[in-house]
């Protein structure tokens, strides 16, 4: 219960009726929205607990206390009735709606039902139209899919290829083709590739005019371009541009790119081969003309022309059947149903001429053809003189005295004569079923096929033999066969042979018996171990093995002497040609000869000769023998010099029997023993030679029995005079047998030796001092690897280092790799050393490296050393840096020297000639000759300027030296009334004002062609001056036809005029001078015309 002051307690059941009011109130959107569960929680139940949950506070809004709750109980009365009225007629209310929404629902249902019926067959008939699109769409899409593969594989095929780009010709977009034409990564983006990537400046200029072009004017066109791919390929492409407009209304351009690059080549070499055809067609060497169906000329060739000797215009447009002499038409027909077809017949000059033509007809299209001529006319005239010459061939070869055959390769006989049936025995039918080996005796057919395959290779065209045929009685006959092949020149493995046979048994049987006669005594001559010879008009006729061994020649070689004497040594050659001569004229001499002969290597022989007469072969002759006796003369040198030596020689030179008496005693033995040979010899050993210089009794005996070898044995002697050093040997002596018959003793006296020995040694002391202080470098090393074994003081300070330090090296290890000539310096000097050891002693200039690098010209000389140890070489190193410079000096002086004498040469000028040509000009004068006198004063003005002009030049221009030469020819020719005629030729490729020659240097000889070899000629002459190149060398070549450099000489010593040339011996030091410093060649020779001098050419090379 509450409780307001000042108010009366209400009853609870009033303020729960007002609950209940509100709750009424509530079920409203109840009963109206029952069946909607949103609706009826939107609109019911949510507002319901609303006010529920916050009554007092809604209550406490409308400004309704409690207090107002406690008012009368009647007023709460009525409220409660007007409460129930209300909720009542709310409910009322509520039903009547709710029944009015009931029935409204369920017309709404059945609507709703029948409107779903509707959408549902509206839904199934949309599904079946959707489908049925969807069917159709995809069909089009696979069409689609298929024509745009297709599309992409013939632009694939076809290298066709889409583009796109901006209004600033910029690429948007490219196709896969695009980047396959152009060589790019398909995965290069298309905004990066730059026109420079494959087109040139004016390519891609063009390109961009033709993009701003479009854009301007909105029309369709297209480019052709050369591109150039990343990787260096060359193509052709055409670009087809047009404009469309994009979703912003802008210009854009698309188009489509081909790879043209095949049609651009084919085109190219289309026009190539139309350009060779078309030269192949006007050059051609047969004639070849163009006609169409109806028989008019439309084209020719120039050798159709020439064919028919006429000009073009003279038969182009004409009907060639005009000329022909035989109906083209018919043979036009023939050649459809024949390939290749050739016919013969005979065409028409335009001058009346007929010739035999051989024609060929081709086709050019359906209404033109091609006819080819040849003309055979010379071909039929020498198929004519063939069968005239077969016949008188055949004539010939029936009636001819010897007997003939022709044989085919494989040997058969073809043809044959009446007289090789005679020879043969074999009737003509019977020769031609066998080959010419069956009839060939078989000995001799190896024989023949080598002779036949001889001419099978082409290595004769011929051959003559003698053979041996089988009779047909089969008797052998001997036959001389002459051998030709005859070959086809179209075919050579097509040939025969064209055989004559002449039967010569009968000279063979002659042959044979001489033969025989000369068998026997050339069997015994042949075998003999003595020389044999026959001599006749001073040649060797004939020569036995014996003799042209001994000789060391061939039998060919000896035959061939021109002179028997010149296997006579020159000291004995006179004394046998006088001796054979008398021979020859049947003086009597002495039958044996003592001379020294010469073998085929200049070795000199002893020989015996016997000589006598005989007659051979009709004429006087010498035969005789010859016998070596270059071993007995040889020993009886060899004993004679043996003998001279042991009597000259110093050496004391005994022999003592077994027993030990003196056998000999030579001069030497004399000298050292004073004993006289008489004195000593015939006595005892030990009785003459002083027991001092003997060996002990003992030591002796052993000698003598050969038990003991003794061999310089020093002793020593007092003798009158001093003291002796003697060193003695003792050899055992055997007979030819090898019987110990004795002993040799040698005695030296080696006084002086052992004295120079001591000399020696002092003076190789100071020898050494001498080295070692010595200016020159002084080396010795091994001649087999170049290792120094002893160095001089001095040669330690031309290469700055130690002793020890080039101890350790060689010779070479001083040396550059390459000396200043190039050449390796390693292989060169060992050359030299090489050259050292064989010749002693060597001298060459070479440059040395020392340690710090320098270079070291020197002049060394290698000296062989032979020693015990090895071959050394001695070496002697002079620094020559000081001389070399010394001699550059001196070489730059005589230069300037030869420049001055040059200068000095070139300023010399004949007077002779200045006053002949003064006088002529005062000729002219004298004959009021105004005209000449004025051009031969102004050539020789010309002339004077040229010459004074050069004369302190070394050098001249090419163009300016013809120029002084065509003016002195040209003063020439007037002075001597044009005697002869002058013709210059120059080469064209040269170029005259830029080549330069040494000045003056060819005038004299021209002067020396005029004056001595025109000059005396009978008749006019002509003088040619030639200027051609070879690589770097000009040549001026000067010839005239006059009387030869003989001739002129015999003049000049008579009448011709004592002057000198203008400088021709001058010239010639020039030339010397000038050739210091300029390879200059020269050389002069006679013309010879029928084996006689008919002039004169000289030939100058300038190296340029």
């Amino acid at each position: 219960m509450y409780s307001i002051e000042g108010q009366e307690n209400v009853s609870p059941t009033v303020y729960d009726g007002l609950k209940f009011y509100i709750i009424a109130s509530g079920s409203i959107p109840v009963i109206l929205f029952g069946r909607n569960q949103l609706a009826l929680t939107v609109f019911g139940i949510l507002p319901s607990l609303i006010v529920i949950l916050f009554f007092e506070s809604i209550f406490s809004f409308f400004e309704l206390g409690f207090g107002q709750i406690g008012m009368e109980d009647g007023y709460y009365h009525i409220n409660r009735i007007r409460s129930f009225i209300a909720y009542f007629i709310i409910t009322a209310s509520s039903f009547s709606l709710r029944f009015l929404v009931d029935k409204s629902d369920l017309e709404n249902f059945h609507l709703q039902e029948e409107l779903a019926h509707k959408n549902k067959e509206i839904q199934e008939q949309s599904d079946r139209n959707l489908a049925q699109l969807n069917t159709e769409l995809s069909e089009k899409v696979k069409q689609l899919e298929h024509r745009e593969f297709m599309l992409s594989q013939s632009q694939k095929v076809a290298n066709i290829g889409n583009w796109e780009c901006d209004s600033n010709g910029k690429f948007t977009f490219w196709s896969k083709e695009m980047y396959n034409i152009f060589g790019f990564d398909d995965s290069t983006e298309v905004t990066q590739i730059k026109l420079s990537d494959f087109l040139k400046v004016n390519e891609k200029n063009k390109f961009e005019d033709t993009v701003e072009l479009v854009l301007e004017a909105e029309f369709e066109t297209k480019i052709t371009l050369p591109i150039t791919t990343p990787i260096g390929y060359h193509k052709w492409v055409e670009f087809f541009f047009y404009v469309i407009k994009n979703d912003r209304q802008q210009a854009i351009i698309r188009g489509v790119c081909k790879d043209i690059t095949y049609f651009k080549e084919s085109e190219q070499l289309l026009k190539s081969n139309e350009r060779k055809y078309k030269g192949l067609f006007k050059q051609s060497f047969y004639p070849i003309i163009l006609i169409n169906k109806e028989g008019l000329v439309l084209d020719a060739n120039e050798s159709f022309d020439n064919l028919i000797e006429a000009e073009r215009n003279e038969f182009i447009y004409h009907d060639i059947n005009t000329l022909l002499r035989f109906d083209l038409n018919k043979a036009i027909k023939t050649s459809y149903e024949i390939d290749n077809f050739k016919m013969e017949g005979e065409i028409s000059t335009i001058l009346g001429n007929i010739l035999q033509i051989e024609l060929f007809i081709g086709y050019l299209d359906h209404d033109n053809l091609i006819l080819t001529f040849r003309d055979i006319t010379e071909l039929k005239l020498a198929e004519q003189r063939i069968i005239e010459s077969e016949l008188k061939f055949r004539t010939s070869f029936e009636f001819s005295a010897n007997g003939m055959a022709l044989l085919s390769k494989e040997g058969y006989f073809m043809e044959v004569n009446e007289k090789l049936c005679e020879i043969t025995g074999y009737s003509a039918n019977e020769l031609k079923e066998v080959s010419f080996s069956d009839i060939t005796y078989k000995d001799d057919l190896p024989r023949d096929a080598d002779y036949t395959n001889m001419l099978e290779r082409g290595e004769a065209s011929s051959y003559n033999k003698e053979k041996r045929y089988i009779h047909k009685s089969g008797a052998i006959i001997w036959v001389s066969i002459s051998t030709s092949i005859i070959k086809n020149p179209e075919n050579e493995e097509d040939f025969y042979y064209v055989a004559q046979i002449q039967d010569v048994t009968d000279r063979k049987n002659s042959e044979s018996q001489l033969i025989e006669a000369e068998e026997r005594f050339r069997t015994l001559v042949e075998r003999s171990l003595v020389g044999v010879y026959i001599i006749q008009d001073d040649r060797f006729e004939y020569v036995n093995p014996a003799f042209y061994k001994l000789f060391g020649y061939t039998e060919s070689e000896m035959l061939s002497l021109n002179d028997f004497s010149d296997l006579v040594h020159e000291d004995d050659q006179q004394k046998i040609k006088a001796n054979v001569a008398a021979r020859m004229n049947g003086e009597l001499l002495k039958a044996r000869t003592e001379i020294k002969g010469v073998d085929k290597q200049g070795k000199i022989i002893w020989v015996e000769a016997y000589g006598s007469n005989i007659t051979y072969k009709g004429r006087p002759a010498v035969i005789g023998t010859l016998v070596d006796i270059t071993d007995r003369k040889q020993f009886e040198k060899e004993q004679a010099l043996l003998g001279s030596i042991v009597e000259s020689i110093d050496e004391a030179i005994i022999s003592i029997s077994i027993d030990g008496f003196i056998n000999s005693w030579n001069t030497g033995a004399q000298k050292i023993f004073d004993l006289k040979p008489w004195e000593a010899i015939n006595h005892q050993l030990n009785e003459i030679i002083p027991s001092e210089i003997l060996p002990n009794d003992e030591d002796l005996a052993l000698v003598m029995n050969d038990d003991l070898l003794i061999e310089n044995l020093e002793k020593k002697w007092l003798k009158k005079g001093g003291w002796r050093n003697i060193s003695i040997s003792f050899f055992p002596l055997k007979d030819r047998s090898n019987n110990l018959i004795g002993s040799t003793i040698v005695a030296r006296d080696i006084t002086n030796r052992i004295k120079a020995q001591q000399e020696l040694k002092e003076s190789e002391e100071r020898y050494r001092d001498l080295v070692e202080n010595a200016s020159e470098a002084l080396v010795v090393f091994k001649a087999k690897d170049g290792d120094f074994v002893h160095i001089s003081n001095s040669a330690i300070d031309l290469f700055k280092t130690s002793h020890d330090q080039l101890l350790d090296m060689s010779i070479s290890d001083l040396s550059p790799k390459y000396q200043p000539d190039g050449k390796e310096s390693r292989t060169q000097l060992r050359k030299y050393i090489l050259k050292a050891t064989k010749y002693n002693m060597i001298a060459f200039d070479w440059t040395f490296l020392d340690l710090e690098g320098n270079q070291i010209p020197t002049e060394v000389r290698l000296t062989k050393v032979p020693s015990k140890e090895g071959l050394f070489v001695r070496g002697s190193i002079i620094d020559i840096s000081e001389r070399i410079e010394k001699n550059k000096l001196l070489a730059e002086a005589n230069k300037k020297i030869g420049e001055l004498k040059l200068m000095a040469l070139r300023s010399v000028m004949s007077p002779h000639f200045i006053f002949n040509v003064l006088n002529s000009i005062q000729f002219f004068i004298g004959k009021n000759d105004r005209l000449n006198a004025i051009n031969y004063l102004s050539t020789f003005s010309k002339l004077i300027r040229g010459i004074l002009t050069h004369s302190v030049d070394n050098k001249i221009k090419l163009s300016e030296e013809i120029e002084m030469l065509k003016n002195y020819v040209e003063l020439e020719m007037l002075r001597f009334d044009n005697k002869f005629d002058f013709e210059l030729i120059v080469d064209e490729d040269l170029d005259l004002d830029y080549i330069e020659v040494p000045s003056l240097l060819i005038q004299p000889y021209v002067e020396n062609a005029i004056l001595h070899g025109l000059y005396n000629k009978e008749g006019k002459g002509k003088l040619t001056l030639e200027v051609t190149e070879k690589g770097d060398v000009i040549y001026f070549k000067i010839l005239d036809n006059g009387i030869g450099r003989e001739a002129a000489k015999k003049l000049r010593k008579k009448s011709f005029p004592k002057h000198k040339s203008m400088g021709l011996k001058l010239t010639e030091e020039r030339l010397k001078l000038i050739n210091e410093n300029h390879n200059i060649s020269f050389y002069i020779q006679d013309v010879m015309e029928n084996n006689e001098v008919a002039g004169t050419v000289v030939t100058i090379g300038i190296l340029t």
